[in-house]
């Protein structure tokens, strides 16, 4: 049965020429775009996880930025912020 199944399966494929060489170059370009996608995604999480361990906070470096979002008077709720010398807000 199996025998009958593999000699159809050829002879198809004869008869198919074109469209059996479209559908195994789109299988391969298919598992190629596949395989390159998930080596993107690993390289991304790569250099994410680089970048993420070089913005670790640096000791005795004396800088520290807060940055706050506000809403009209609402800057008037953090009395320790100063005032603004030239330039707006965002």
């Amino acid at each position: 049965m199996m025998k009958s199944y593999l000699s159809l399966a050829w002879k198809e494929i004869k008869a198919q020429k074109v469209t059996s060489v479209l559908i195994l170059i789109a299988m391969i370009l298919s598992t190629t775009a596949t395989a390159d996608l998930g080596q993107s995604i690993g390289i991304l999480q790569s250099m994410r996880v680089e970048q993420a361990a070089s913005s670790v906070e640096l000791k005795d470096s004396g800088l520290t930025l807060y940055l706050r979002e506000y809403q009209k008077e609402a800057l008037k709720a953090y009395p320790d912020v100063g005032t603004l010398e030239e330039g707006r807000f965002p």
